[in-house]
C-alpha cells in the first residue's frame, strides 16, 4: 500500500485485524472539525483493529499508511471464529489487547510525569527501525502530548546532542544509544 493511502476511517464499520508486515501506519482520531491527533504509530510486526475486530464496533481511529506498507488483513468473522474455536488464539488476542491497554496507560503516565524532551526521545527510540521516520513535528507533538513549539525545541536539543538529524517531515536517528539515554 502506498504512503498516504487510508486503510480505514474513524467511525467506519469494523473490518478486521490488520497486521503490518513492512512499513509504518499512523493511527489518528479527529479532535475537531479539521484537526487530528496521532495516537499511535504501528510498525512492522504490529497489528491494529483488534478491538473493533473483537467487538464488531466502529473503528475508533483512522489508519493511514505513513510509509509504503505491506499488510495482511484478517476479516472480523475469521478473527472471531478463530478466537471462539482455538484457546491458543484467544490467549494471543487477549495478550495483544492487554499489551495495548498497558501501552495506553504508559503513554498517560509519560504525558503526566515526563518532560517533552524525554517523551520525544522515547517515542523516536520506539519508532527507530534504522530507516528515516517520516513524521512532521506537528504529528510528533500530537503523539507525545506537547505543543509543536516545545517538540521543535526538544528536536533541536536532540540534534545538538547528535542523536538525530531532521529535515522537513523526516527524522533520522543517528545515535540510538544517545537517544535512549535522553529518553531517561
Amino acid at each position: 500500500m502506498p504512503s498516504g493511502r487510508v486503510v480505514h476511517r474513524q467511525g467506519e464499520p469494523e473490518s478486521g485485524l490488520t497486521l503490518v508486515t513492512n512499513g509504518i501506519v499512523r493511527l489518528t482520531v479527529a479532535v475537531g472539525a479539521d484537526q487530528e491527533l496521532v495516537v499511535r504509530m504501528v510498525g512492522s510486526g504490529d497489528a491494529f483493529g483488534a478491538v473493533s475486530a473483537a467487538d464488531g464496533g466502529l473503528h475508533a481511529t483512522t489508519a493511514t499508511a505513513a510509509t509504503d506498507c505491506r499488510m495482511v488483513h484478517v476479516p472480523s468473522a475469521v478473527v472471531q471464529a478463530l478466537v471462539a474455536d482455538d484457546a491458543a488464539v484467544a490467549r494471543l488476542m487477549l495478550a495483544h489487547l492487554s499489551t495495548e491497554v498497558r501501552r495506553a496507560e504508559d503513554r498517560l503516565v509519560q504525558r503526566c510525569s515526563k518532560s517533552t524532551l524525554s517523551r520525544v526521545a522515547a517515542r523516536l527510540s520506539a519508532l527507530d527501525r534504522g530507516d528515516p521516520i517520516l513524521m512532521t513535528q506537528h504529528e510528533l507533538a500530537d503523539w507525545v502530548g506537547a505543543t509543536r513549539e516545545s517538540t521543535a525545541r526538544s528536536l533541536g536539543e536532540l540534534r545538538r546532542a547528535g542523536a538525530v538529524t531532521t529535515a522537513r517531515g523526516r527524522i533520522e536517528v543517528v545515535d540510538p544509544d544517545r537517544l535512549l539515554e535522553m529518553a531517561g
